[in-house]
């Protein structure tokens, strides 16, 4: 059975989108969230070594970070940012726009998405264990 508080929550994005508030806010709530600063590295598959059984992927332009944070570089190092983010991007199960938002909206979205995840795996063991226990054995040498 899935346990929340086991579930591994990976949360990648460009600088200033609001990973650091966002895995305090989760680690706030008992959830074992991981800030990935994948943004940083060189491969685009950083991300995959810290195995998150959920990944959530933030983004915010660059007007909205210069409000957030003073940051001395350009778009041009955001669009390496999302380049090298690309991949990450592609495989989250959640992606959040952090523009609009405020760091409470963005931990309430993620949240949500996070409680939802976990219904729907906890469906998935169920139904799983119900086609096992009605003859159709996982396993080809069982009967």
């Amino acid at each position: 059975m899935l346990d929340p508080v086991a579930l591994r929550i990976g949360v990648v994005g460009n600088c200033v989108a609001g990973k650091s508030t966002l895995v305090s806010k989760l680690r706030a709530l008992g959830h074992n969230a991981i800030n990935i600063p994948q943004e940083h590295s060189v491969s685009r598959r950083f991300w995959r070594r810290i195995k998150p059984d959920f990944l959530i992927y933030l983004s915010c332009t660059l007007p909205v970070a210069r409000t957030r944070r003073p940051i001395e570089w350009g778009q041009e190092r955001l669009d390496e940012q999302w380049g090298i983010l690309a991949e990450a991007k592609e495989h989250a199960h959640l992606v959040v726009d952090t523009d609009p938002l405020t760091a409470d909206d963005v931990a309430a979205l993620a949240v949500q998405s996070i409680n939802k995840f976990i219904k729907e795996q906890r469906s998935n063991e169920r139904t799983d264990y119900a086609t096992c226990r009605e003859g159709s054995s996982p396993r080809s040498d069982l009967p």
